[in-house]
């Protein structure tokens, strides 16, 4: 094997490896870690992406109004009423369930869920509460995962 090629194998081991080190066994795909790694070589810094596979997950394909689940727990819940201007319409499933210690389910559409990541969002951005703030963006981080998983 030539010498270039067996350098890009070890430094795709390395970045691997401590990629899988530091995201407790996940894997490469997706991961923030994964992406910080694309820059490292042995220590030193290179370009970012050289030599590093990217998995990106296929989106499920959801029909013209079909529902999307959305687990969210009882503090989540209370967040998105309470706290973002969400209309009753669209806070509706969360209002119908009963208080339970557990984690929900509900289901929205793609475009109810859009719309309730930019109120929870908006709602992030504007608090002056920094922590009610760092919980609003990790929910809202949460649903933008949920509908980065489907495709209309």
């Amino acid at each position: 094997m030539r010498k270039a090629a067996r350098g890009l194998l070890e430094n795709w081991a390395f970045q691997g490896a401590a990629c899988r080190r530091k995201s407790h066994g996940m894997g490469l795909a997706g991961t923030k870690y994964a992406r910080m790694c694309a820059g490292r070589k042995r220590g030193k810094v290179t370009k970012p992406g050289k030599n590093l596979l990217f998995y990106k997950t296929i989106p499920k394909a959801v029909p013209s109004g079909g529902k999307v689940p959305l687990q969210l727990s009882q503090g989540e819940r209370e967040l998105i009423i309470e706290h973002t201007l969400a209309d009753d319409e669209l806070t509706a499933p969360l209002r119908a369930t009963t208080a339970s210690s557990e984690k929900a389910v509900y289901s929205f559409t793609l475009d109810d869920l859009e719309d309730l990541a930019g109120f929870v969002a908006a709602e992030a951005n504007h608090n002056k509460n920094t922590k009610l703030q760092r919980e609003l963006d990790r929910l809202c981080e949460r649903i933008n995962e949920v509908l980065d998983s489907y495709a209309d």
